[in-house]
């Protein structure tokens, strides 16, 4: 994890990317959207982004907040992959992970008939953890004197 001062820095070095995209919207993408919205990417956005001249390191940002800014991170790395134009992530952790599966799991549950398992924190948690472990770079945003426990009881 490096501080974002260092990211910024390190932005401009000689090998660092060609291209940074990020993408930050709406929390409360529900299930219907998101096959529109990902639809819309991937022909109307990504296309003309990567055109001429193809990037060679690309690099996504993202804070894995559910709704749009998850749906962008999935459709440009899919597209990217399909597209055979590497890329790496670079998250910028604005919240504790334990605090982003409390988000993904209340997410969920807005997009569900079904009551949402006492362990879906907890599988929520799993995957923020696989996310970030795939990430090259992790930027934290956290203040230093964030308080442990619920970052919203503030």
């Amino acid at each position: 994890m490096i501080s974002l001062d260092e990211w910024l820095r390190n932005l401009g070095a000689e090998d660092g990317p060609d291209l940074l995209v990020g993408c930050t919207g709406h929390l409360s993408l529900t299930k219907p959207e998101t096959p529109n919205l990902l639809r819309h990417l991937q022909r109307s956005v990504l296309g003309p982004l990567f055109d001429q001249p193809k990037p060679q390191h690309v690099a996504i940002v993202t804070g894995f907040c559910c709704g749009a800014d998850l749906g962008f991170v999935r459709a440009a790395c899919a597209w990217l992959v399909r597209e055979g134009i590497p890329y790496k992530l670079h998250c910028l952790q604005a919240l504790p992970p334990e605090q982003l599966a409390i988000d993904w799991a209340l997410h969920r549950s807005m997009d569900t008939d079904v009551t949402v398992p006492k362990d879906m924190r907890k599988i929520c948690q799993q995957e923020i953890e696989t996310l970030l472990d795939g990430c090259e770079v992790i930027v934290n945003l956290l203040p230093r004197d964030l308080p442990r426990g619920n970052v919203y009881d503030e």
